[in-house]
């Protein structure tokens, strides 16, 4: 039965009557109805049918519960995960924090030799300094020498030279005197 009023007439039969007589609104009226009714069955394919509701619900109930339970089993895996991965980082922290100290020790190691090798040389190249005034000092103390020795082998080789003149004039001399005293 048709429950609204579809031509705008008041009885049932009137309104069938009148349907019936015009078929473009009776074809008009049955589309409308077959898509109403394509809609409703779509609805129903998705939702299922009235009588699937309470097996549904009993479903969707155990499904929830079950969901419940798997997000419990899942709150205590996290849970126990979340604690392994704090004890695993605590162990990694520590071994790093070991690690770097052991790093910052040799740093301080390296750093202490090499100020006492900086100190070794600098006190090395104050020496060389001192050495090389000392060397250049002998070096010029040793010319002056050489060259007051060069000036006594050549007041020596004058004086030899004297000598030499003197002996032969001597020689000389004595060769005079004892020629005059017939020698």
């Amino acid at each position: 039965m048709i429950s609204t009023d579809i031509t705008g007439s008041t009885s049932e039969v009137g309104q069938l009557l009148g349907l019936l007589k015009n078929t473009k609104e009776y074809s008009a009226k049955i589309k409308a109805l077959e898509e109403a009714t394509a809609a409703h069955a779509a609805i129903v394919n998705v939702i299922g049918a009235a009588s699937d509701i309470p097996a549904l619900r009993d479903k969707a109930a155990a499904d929830v519960a079950e969901a419940q339970v798997v997000l419990e089993q899942t709150k205590t895996q996290a849970v126990e995960i979340v604690a392994q991965a704090k004890v695993e980082a605590a162990s990694v922290v520590k071994a790093a924090k070991d690690e770097a100290k052991a790093i910052k020790a040799k740093v301080a190691a390296l750093h202490a030799e090499a100020t006492q090798q900086r100190d070794l040389a600098n006190v090395a190249r104050q020496t060389v300094d001192k050495e090389q005034i000392a060397v250049a000092q002998l070096q010029q103390q040793l010319g002056e020498k050489i060259a007051a020795v060069e000036i006594t082998k050549e007041q020596l080789d004058v004086a030899k030279q004297e000598v030499e003149a003197n002996k032969a004039a001597l020689r000389k001399r004595l060769d005079q005197v004892a020629k005059a005293a017939g020698l």
